[in-house]
């Protein structure tokens, strides 16, 4: 891989002419930002208009593409890790081999990807504190919480995110919400009210799986489990 080519493309907003503030630099390792503002106009400049979804504030479709020195599309594969263990008896003959199999990842085509629904809450751990700004918030998915009201989704800040595979593209389709804050922009009280409503987040993430080392428990040996970190970049 030489290159990654990486698009956002603006599928609207509630400013007026349906711009997008999209800040994003030359470098993985700093956060993109998206959002709309109108921070920098006079108190009680009403720059806002409502989009098609009364509650929505903006929606995004980015796409990640590998290019390599001849700037044609690789397909984004990981080597695939084997498991060995000949003796269930001995646990000497267990290892972890990366075998010569390369898969690509289990995300349906973006078109055919179901539509995941995340939920803004507070969170210590958000992490990204870049530019003088803490971003304090983290989109926690919508089946993991239990405390929604019935109307959650004209009350909460939340987004729908659909994403998959366009040949050997990654896209991500989002739209975010907040309807408190998209019924003040458009309707500000004694015309002044300003908002601005923003998303940040890091461009490359890693995660890694914890494996246990199988153990055969014996009369003269008290065995511990020995943790092995794989970790996927």
């Amino acid at each position: 891989m030489n290159k990654i080519r990486y698009t956002v493309r603006n599928d609207g907003s509630i400013s007026s002419n349906g711009d997008l503030i999209v800040f994003f630099m030359n470098d993985t390792a700093v956060p993109t930002y998206f959002g709309i503002s109108n921070m920098g106009s006079p108190e009680g400049s009403n720059r806002f208009k409502l989009m098609s979804d009364s509650r929505q504030s903006f929606g995004t479709t980015t796409t990640t593409e590998f290019l390599n020195s001849g700037n044609e599309a690789l397909r984004a594969t990981v080597n695939e890790l084997n498991v060995v263990y000949p003796d269930k008896t001995d646990p000497s003959t267990f290892k972890l081999l990366h075998g010569q199999r390369y898969v690509k990842g289990n995300l349906p085509a973006v078109d055919d990807a179901p539509v995941k629904e995340f939920v803004s809450r507070p969170d210590s751990n958000s992490g990204v504190q870049d530019h003088g700004v803490t971003f304090g918030n983290s989109l926690k998915p919508v089946s993991t919480l239990k405390d929604l009201a019935t109307n959650w989704k004209d009350t909460e800040s939340w987004v729908s995110r659909q994403f998959g595979w366009d040949g050997a593209k990654l896209v991500t389709h989002q739209k975010s919400f907040n309807k408190p804050n998209v019924d003040k922009a458009v309707n500000p009280t004694a015309g002044r009210y300003q908002v601005s409503e923003v998303e940040t987040g890091f461009f490359n993430a890693s995660s890694f799986t914890r494996v246990l080392v199988p153990m055969v428990e014996t009369s003269n040996i008290n065995p511990v489990k020995q943790p092995i970190l794989v970790f996927d970049l």
